[in-house]
């Protein structure tokens, strides 16, 4: 009896100290007198995100909601405090002037048991620069200027396919006596030319994800964005402890991938 009366008292004050944590989380900006929207237990903001919504619509709202009230506003993206910045001159500011008091991107990553995980996007602070500073030189004017012939030829591929892809259905359609407008699949299309555009710029690789959909860069490509490893919730935790992520060595990508 006196274990289960320390254990049920354990769990009592796990539950107050999480209830705790989670009242002051979601009340940061209401205790500061920031404007913002109340949040949801867990979602933050961004509750219909993934639902109802894609990522750049509650942004949006929020923008088109308070940008005449304040120079910013509080939001949360799920369980972590961000601002979204309505002033013009506080941009600035912030991407130029003070740059270097802003260098986090606020992802999680685990560079030492995710690799992948380890990219420009994510990172943060001095890693952030060091990436940044490896990767600059690809992008000078002369390094463009040699990868634009690439760039043409794979668009060349892309008008190819295009075409043929158009003269396809026509012919479907004649046969079958259709009269309505040829319809084409163009966001499947537009990605499968970035992914030979990045394959034969970046890697040297000739991916031909053009002419066929099926080649293993095309299809390890598109599950970074279709196949997340963790939920919405999960990912909220990772965001808001990425030190406790990382020592208990979570990653971000399938091990099929790595």
């Amino acid at each position: 009896m006196m274990f289960l009366y320390v254990l049920a008292c354990l769990l009592c004050g796990l539950f107050l100290l999480i209830s705790l944590f989670l009242h002051k989380r979601f009340t940061y900006w209401e205790r500061r007198g920031v404007v913002h929207d109340k949040p949801t237990f867990l979602y933050g903001n961004l509750r219909e995100f993934g639902r109802t919504k894609p990522l750049v619509q509650p942004f949006r709202d929020f923008y088109m909601k308070y940008k005449n009230k304040a120079p910013f506003g509080g939001f949360y993206l799920f369980m972590r405090p961000a601002i979204v910045l309505f002033d013009l001159e506080l941009v600035k500011d912030i991407l130029i002037k003070d740059f270097g008091n802003f260098p986090h991107r606020g992802n999680y990553y685990n560079e030492k048991d995710d690799p992948l995980s380890g990219h420009l996007v994510n990172l943060a602070g001095p890693k952030w620069r060091t990436m940044r500073t490896k990767l600059t030189p690809t992008f000078t004017s002369g390094k463009m200027k040699f990868m634009f012939p690439t760039v043409v030829h794979v668009a060349n591929e892309f008008v190819s396919v295009f075409k043929d892809l158009v003269e396809k259905e026509q012919k479907v359609n004649a046969l079958a006596m259709d009269t309505q407008e040829t319809v084409i699949e163009i966001k499947d299309l537009l990605a499968r030319f970035t992914t030979d555009v990045i394959g034969t710029c970046a890697f040297g690789l000739e991916c031909n994800s053009l002419k066929n959909p099926q080649t293993l860069f095309r299809r390890m490509g598109s599950k970074v964005f279709t196949e997340q490893r963790y939920g919405k919730i999960m990912n909220s935790i990772l965001n808001a402890f990425p030190e406790l992520g990382r020592k208990l060595h979570i990653k971000l990508t399938h091990d099929d991938r790595t």
